[in-house]
């Protein structure tokens, strides 16, 4: 069983003290804004924030999923900032009839 968390640290009933993995990378699974706040510089805002905060912890890289191909008001921002595509999932829709039928 641990403790709570204190000064970064996490003690085991035992006594020992284990000290976690720092992470070098972070993940940003959802991102969008409402319609209202939409093209008022707000995603500019935010990756500023998000690269100096990266940096400040040590990150040396970040991953942006979740990200439709052809939503190009985020996807072009994040090529200019360099992002690159390094993997693309898709999902596909057939009825399951037509799987059965092909078997």
């Amino acid at each position: 069983m641990f403790a709570p968390r204190q000064g970064g640290f996490c003690a085991c009933e035992s006594g020992a003290v284990l000290v976690p993995k720092r992470l070098k990378t972070g993940r940003i699974m959802i991102l969008g804004a409402k319609a209202e706040y939409r093209r008022r510089g707000i995603f500019a805002l935010f990756a500023h924030e998000m690269f100096r905060r990266g940096r400040a912890f040590g990150a040396v890289g970040a991953e942006a999923s979740w990200i439709l191909e052809d939503n190009d008001k985020l996807n072009r921002p994040l090529e200019a900032m360099g992002a690159k595509e390094y993997r693309r999932w898709r999902i596909y829709d057939r009825a399951i009839s037509s799987v059965a039928a092909a078997r």
